[in-house]
C-alpha cells in the first residue's frame, strides 16, 4: 500500500458506499452511525488498502458499506471477515454476515475477493488469511481483553504500514443506551493508545464533546517500541474471560510470534484478572449486606468448613466459636494432610456431601485463585462465601468498618459499594 505522508491529514467523510444499506432491513443491522462508517469509507479511499482484515462481522451491514465502497472506488482488494461466532448474535437463527452474503449473492463484485472466516478467533484465523496485511478494523468486544488481544494477535502479520480503525474509542465515556456510560468498554481506546503510530480522528459534531467513537492509526517504524506497552496494557482490568478454547488460540499465536517474556507476562494477566474478576462480583454489594448475609450464612449452615489451618484459619474457627455454634465446624480443609497432622484438618478430596454447607476463606489473599480454582473444578466454588473471594481477613475489615460506620450513620446506605466510598472520601 503506497501511502503519501500527507494522506492522514487530507481523510474525509465518504459518505456514497452507505446507501447500499437502504436495500436491507434495518439499515442492514450495521452497529456503526452514519458518520463512522463515512469515517471508514474515507479511509478506504485514501490509503486505497490490498488486503484487509474485519474483526467482528455480526449482521454484515458493515461488511456490505465496505464491499461497496471497494466496488465504487475500483480498488482490487481481497477482505477477511472473521468474526468467533458462525450465527449472528442480533439472530442466532441467521448466519453471521448474512447481509453481506445477500450482498453479494445480488451483484459480482470482479475486483474484491471476499471470505469469511468464522468460529475461531483473528489468533487462529490467521492460519488461513497470512501476512501482508495493510488494513484492518478491529470491532469486537469493546471491553477487556477484546481488541488489545486481538491486535497483539495481528501484529506480527501486518504490512509495515498498516492502518488500523478502532471503533467505539468513546464507549466508555458515550455509553451507547447507558445513560451512566460504559466504564469497562475501553479496549479499543486502550489499543490505539498504547500503540506508537501516526492517529487520525475526526471530530463528530453530532456526539457531546464532538468525541468521535471511531479513530484510525498507520504503523511506522516506532511500532516495535508499542509491545512492552500493549502487554502491560493486558493488566488493565478484564471484564470477561474468554472460553477456554478461544484462549488456548490467543495462547498459541503469542506463544508461535512473541519472546518468552511477552508470553509469561500473557499468563500472568490471565491469572490475575481471573482473580480480581471473580472478586469484583460482589463490588456493587454494600459492605453491610455483605456483613449481614456472612451472619446469616453461618446461622443457616449445618456445616461450616474453613479453608486454610494455619493462622488465619484458626481465627476463623475462633470468631465462628464465639459468635455463632462452633459445633457446626466439621474441620479445616487443606491441599495436602502431610502438611498439617492436626486431627481437624481434612483434604478437598474426603468431602462429599455439601448440601447446606459453606466454605470459609481463612488463608492469605495470594492462595485464593489456587484454591478457587480447586474449587471450582470440583464444583464446589458455589459453596464459597463471599462469593465475590473475599477472605476472612478481609472481612474482618469491613465487619469492624462497618460495626464503626453504621454505628454514626445508621440511615446511610452505600449503594454504590466501594465506588460510593471512593467517591465520598472514605478510606478504610
Amino acid at each position: 500500500m503506497e501511502v503519501n505522508t500527507e494522506v492522514i491529514k487530507k481523510i474525509d467523510l465518504y459518505k456514497e458506499p452507505l446507501k447500499i444499506l437502504a436495500r436491507f432491513e434495518n439499515k442492514g443491522y450495521t452497529g456503526m452511525s452514519d458518520f463512522e462508517l463515512a469515517f471508514l469509507c474515507g479511509a478506504i479511499k485514501a490509503f486505497r488498502p490490498k488486503k484487509i482484515v474485519e474483526v467482528g462481522v455480526a449482521a454484515g451491514g458493515t461488511t456490505a458499506v465496505i464491499l461497496n465502497c471497494l466496488k465504487s472506488i475500483g480498488c482490487i482488494c481481497e477482505i477477511y471477515s472473521v468474526d468467533v461466532c458462525e450465527q449472528c448474535y442480533l439472530d442466532i437463527s441467521k448466519k453471521t454476515g448474512f447481509i453481506a452474503e445477500e450482498m453479494l449473492k445480488e451483484e459480482l463484485i470482479d475486483t474484491v475477493k471476499h471470505e469469511f472466516v468464522l468460529g475461531n478467533t483473528i489468533a487462529a484465523a490467521l492460519d488461513r488469511i497470512g501476512g501482508d496485511i495493510d488494513f484492518v478494523i478491529l470491532d469486537t468486544m469493546h471491553s477487556l481483553p477484546g481488541e488489545l488481544l486481538d491486535f497483539i494477535s495481528l501484529y506480527h502479520s501486518l504490512d509495515k504500514k498498516a492502518v488500523v480503525i478502532f471503533h467505539d474509542i468513546g464507549q466508555s465515556q458515550l455509553g451507547i443506551g447507558n445513560i451512566n456510560g460504559a466504564p469497562f468498554e475501553y479496549a479499543s481506546l486502550v489499543t490505539l493508545a498504547t500503540t506508537m503510530g501516526e492517529e487520525f480522528i475526526l471530530p463528530d459534531h453530532s456526539r457531546i464533546a464532538g468525541l468521535s467513537n471511531i479513530g484510525g492509526m498507520r504503523l511506522n517504524k516506532e511500532i516495535l517500541c508499542s509491545i512492552d506497552n500493549l502487554f502491560l496494557g493486558l493488566f488493565i482490568n478484564w471484564n470477561y474471560i474468554p472460553d477456554i478454547r478461544h484462549l488456548e488460540e490467543y495462547r498459541q499465536r503469542i506463544k508461535k510470534e512473541y519472546d518468552e517474556q511477552y508470553y509469561q507476562m500473557f499468563e500472568q494477566a490471565i491469572e490475575c484478572n481471573m482473580f480480581s474478576l471473580y472478586r469484583r462480583q460482589g463490588l456493587e454489594i454494600p459492605l453491610k449486606t455483605v456483613k449481614d448475609e456472612f451472619e446469616n450464612v453461618l446461622k443457616k449452615a449445618e456445616k461450616i468448613y474453613i479453608y486454610g489451618a494455619g493462622k488465619i484459619g484458626r481465627e476463623v474457627e475462633k470468631y465462628i466459636r464465639n459468635c455463632f455454634d462452633g459445633k457446626k465446624i466439621r474441620g479445616h480443609i487443606i491441599s495436602d494432610k502431610k502438611m498439617n497432622t492436626c486431627d481437624d484438618v481434612i483434604e478437598l478430596s474426603e468431602i462429599e456431601n455439601m448440601d447446606c454447607s459453606v466454605i470459609i476463606l481463612g488463608l492469605h489473599e495470594k492462595y485464593h485463585l489456587e484454591v478457587l480454582n480447586s474449587l471450582y473444578q470440583k464444583g464446589l466454588s458455589k459453596y464459597v462465601f463471599p462469593y465475590n473471594g473475599i477472605g476472612f481477613r478481609e472481612l474482618m475489615k469491613v465487619i469492624e468498618y462497618e460495626n464503626r460506620f453504621y454505628g454514626k450513620f445508621e440511615l446511610y446506605e452505600n449503594v454504590y459499594g466501594y465506588e460510593q466510598s471512593i467517591r465520598e472520601g472514605y478510606r478504610y
